[in-house]
């Protein structure tokens, strides 16, 4: 699957003590536990038979949310274009990714960014929201994937460890367990 539902998803617990979730990622960490689980060699199924009801929390702002969609594409897109170079992983490209979320990390980034935050200036009432990140947003969003397009893969390199270490802990077994 290209894609996930992070309210409506299993996780194996083989995959999830192999592949960490991303503590670097701003939103979206279900597609982006994907994009991990590729690079690791796995595969992702996407079952059409479950449904969930997605209820976010009320904001009364949405360029707020949509500046963290920009830091999450940016440093996806950086992650994955530095973990491409790693001879032990496997490379996800945007091609992979067709047609979503493919877009979002390819050389299309920095004009869908700016065509959306522009337009969404001039057509909605947060103005200066949508105007502050066509300005800065992107620039601040490289400069953040910059300095973490590898920070994922230093947390990954000792992740496995750690859950060896947590399923062989007998004292957290017997609470777990309720003993």
């Amino acid at each position: 699957s290209n894609y996930a539902c992070g309210g409506l998803m299993a996780l194996h617990a083989r995959a999830f003590t192999r592949v960490a979730f991303d503590p670097f990622i701003t939103r979206g960490e279900d597609l982006d536990y994907l994009f991990n689980m590729r690079m690791f060699g796995y595969d992702v199924w996407f079952d059409n038979e479950w449904t969930v009801r997605h209820l976010p929390p009320e904001s009364e702002k949405r360029s707020p949310r949509f500046m963290q969609d920009v830091y999450r594409w940016y440093y996806e897109r950086a992650k994955l274009t530095f973990a491409a170079h790693q001879k032990e992983l496997i490379p996800v490209t945007a091609a992979s990714l067709m047609p979503y979320p493919g877009p979002w990390i390819s050389r299309e980034l920095d004009d869908r960014v700016r065509k959306t935050a522009m337009v969404r200036s001039m057509f909605t009432r947060e103005h200066e929201g949508y105007l502050r990140i066509w300005r800065h947003g992107i620039a601040e969003a490289r400069a953040y994937a910059r300095q973490n397009a590898a920070s994922y893969l230093r947390f990954q390199s000792f992740w496995p460890k750690i859950m060896d270490g947590l399923w062989r802990d007998a004292q957290l077994i017997d609470i777990l367990e309720g003993k």
